[in-house]
């Protein structure tokens, strides 16, 4: 919508919803003008580990025009069984953080922990990685949507978890341990999330925590 519809909308309004709207938009202004001033340089299909004849990789998304950005890694979403690493939002690197979206083994392809055992192989490759693509890894976070913020909380809750570590990839003297958790509504109780269900949630959940 045009900013001056929305303005014009503004009128209708009481007090509290126009500065919340106001607010919005030049958040929005502000967004657009630092995406378009600051480009990324993208390394895409990196291979971080290997199972049997299977590559695992990741892409990694730099901000230009900053040295040493933090790093965020990023665990795509889809019930556990689908999507990508392409599924990436691209707002962290636009807000000056270097981003690597990562693949991992799917529930269709195997089952848990390898998830969190193939996620903790990428971040032990990108810490050893770290001085070839100018990131700095003292302070990393990691961040999913849906099935992927399930599994970023816990990675990000397990630093140290010798079961959970695994032992895929040429860098297992690299920590896998991170220092924050950004989760987009995850999964966190599976005690609770079937009996919480829609009919349609149950629909979905059910067939993909079996396969989990």
């Amino acid at each position: 919508m045009h900013i001056w519809a929305i303005l014009f909308l503004m009128k209708s309004m009481n007090v509290h919803n126009r500065v919340f709207t106001l607010l919005v938009c030049i958040g929005v202004i502000i967004s657009n003008a630092v995406a378009n001033q600051a480009p990324y340089q993208s390394h895409l299909d990196i291979p971080y580990a290997k199972v049997d004849d299977r590559e695992l990789c990741l892409d990694l998304y730099l901000p230009q025009g900053i040295d040493s950005p933090l790093l965020v890694v990023w665990v795509h979403g889809g019930a556990w069984r689908s999507g990508s690493k392409a599924d990436v939002p691209l707002g962290f690197v636009d807000s000056g953080f270097a981003t690597a979206s990562i693949d991992y083994r799917l529930s269709e392809e195997a089952r848990f922990p390898v998830q969190i055992h193939d996620i903790k192989a990428a971040i032990r490759f990108l810490r050893a990685a770290s001085q070839r693509y100018g990131y700095q890894t003292k302070r990393i976070a990691i961040a999913g949507s849906s099935a992927g913020g399930h599994l970023a909380a816990l990675v990000g809750t397990t630093n140290g978890h010798t079961e959970l570590e695994g032992k895929l990839g040429d860098h297992l003297e690299q920590s896998s341990a991170v220092q924050a958790i950004i989760d987009y509504f995850g999964p966190t109780d599976f005690m609770t999330i079937l009996p919480q269900s829609t009919p349609h949630g149950l629909s979905v959940r059910v067939p993909a925590l079996d396969l989990l």
